[in-house]
């Protein structure tokens, strides 16, 4: 039987639909959530914006000093139980999942360059739904996911698709990347650094 108004005690705070969702969105904008970490703003492409942090990173310092640090940090923190979800997105992104060239879907290069380009994206003027967190799941995304598919995982490499999809449209593991791995991995601190250089310089 089809369903009323009357059956649903709300609207969607988005977009104002009739909603039986206790968190007060609708199907359609929960989606947008899980995927840009905001019912209203999409996540940017960041096209321009990584192939200018990759330039940066590459004529301002030797990121491979700091590679083997983040490196042991995350063969600690990456684990294939399934009890811990960002643990386990980390550990088939960083170790599991291999691209065409044999190395894993997401380096430490590859976290770095992304992340910079999100922060690059708000210093030009990027607009971010501060009320979702959105700056800061975008962060997070950056450091465990490739973005917008920039490396994909080889050919006839066989694994779970659904466990990654659904890994990876969860807005709250990307809000404890932000914490446990932007941050907590000290990569929040190395953009600071490569910033005071390009000041210095100006």
């Amino acid at each position: 039987m089809r369903k009323t108004g009357k059956d649903y005690h709300a609207r969607c705070t988005c977009c104002g639909e009739f909603t039986a969702y206790i968190d007060g969105l609708c199907s359609r904008c929960k989606k947008r959530l899980y995927i840009n970490g905001s019912p209203e703003f999409p996540k940017p492409t960041l096209s321009a914006e990584i192939a200018i942090a990759r330039q940066r990173i590459n004529e301002i310092c030797d990121w491979r000093k700091a590679e083997g640090a983040f490196d042991e940090f995350m063969l600690s923190f990456a684990s294939p139980s399934k009890s811990d979800s960002l643990r386990r997105l980390c550990w088939l992104h960083y170790v599991k999942l291999k691209s065409a060239d044999r190395e894993p879907v997401m380096r430490f290069f590859d976290a770095l360059v992304q992340s910079y380009a999100v922060t690059i994206y708000e210093d030009n003027g990027g607009k971010f739904d501060n009320k979702r967190k959105q700056y800061q799941f975008c962060l997070g995304r950056s450091v465990v996911c490739p973005w917008n598919r920039r490396r994909q995982v080889g050919q006839r490499f066989y694994y779970n698709r659904r466990e990654r999809a659904n890994l990876q449209r969860r807005s709250k593991i990307m809000l404890q990347a932000f914490n446990k791995i932007f941050i907590g991995a000290g990569i929040s601190r190395y953009l600071s650094n490569i910033n005071n250089i390009i000041r210095s310089k100006k």
